[in-house]
């Protein structure tokens, strides 16, 4: 048996596994990340933010991993709403409520070196990544949207770094009812992902 991967046309990468009776098996690098259980997920679910008002977590990367951030899908009912993915924070005080961050594998037990927690202190910082939704609370619409281009797009994050993720309600009186942000990366440890 051998390994290896290649790039398609469409810049999406594949773990090949060569077996001489099976032929060649080719699955793409998302679906081989989950069933190493390098993949996670979490979950941003919140209600009543009010108008002209931003929600903030953290997001701090282990050690020793490259951090391929794929996606952040939006949801939201009421006022019109921005996530933002945010680089270069100065985090002061990260103290909140830890965020659970779900391998995506039930069968594997490794457990994410990065951590998301509420209500950070921070201050600057550069958006490299967000999303818009833009509703009403008058007709109590529902709005969503993704952050990503393609399907294969990703930010690869630095090891030991501090990033934000940040809810903000758009309309400057509207009660944004309810918000939900959920996140997918995976971790790839260094070298030895495609083995």
């Amino acid at each position: 048996m051998s390994n290896g991967f290649m790039l398609d046309s469409d810049f999406k990468t594949h773990n090949i596994v060569e077996n001489i009776t099976d032929g060649i098996i080719v699955t793409e690098s998302d679906h081989t990340a989950i069933h190493k259980g390098y993949g996670y997920k979490g979950l941003l679910d919140v209600e009543n933010i009010a108008g002209g008002a931003s929600l903030s977590w953290s997001f701090v990367t282990g050690e020793n991993k490259y951090i391929h951030f794929k996606n952040m899908s939006l949801i939201g009912l009421g006022a019109s709403c921005k996530v933002e993915f945010i680089k270069d924070a100065d985090i002061t005080i990260d103290n909140g409520t830890i965020v659970p961050l779900v391998n995506l594998n039930l069968n594997s037990g490794n457990i994410a070196s990065s951590i998301c927690k509420s209500s950070p202190t921070y201050t600057g910082g550069t958006v490299v990544d967000s999303a818009y939704v833009l509703t009403s609370s008058t007709n109590q619409f529902i709005g969503s949207a993704s952050s990503s281009v393609f399907q294969y797009e990703e930010i690869v994050l630095k090891p030991n770094s501090n990033y934000i993720i940040k809810i903000t309600n758009l309309d400057s009186t509207d009660v944004l009812s309810r918000v939900i942000v959920k996140f997918f990366f995976y971790e790839e440890p260094k070298g030895s992902f495609f083995k």
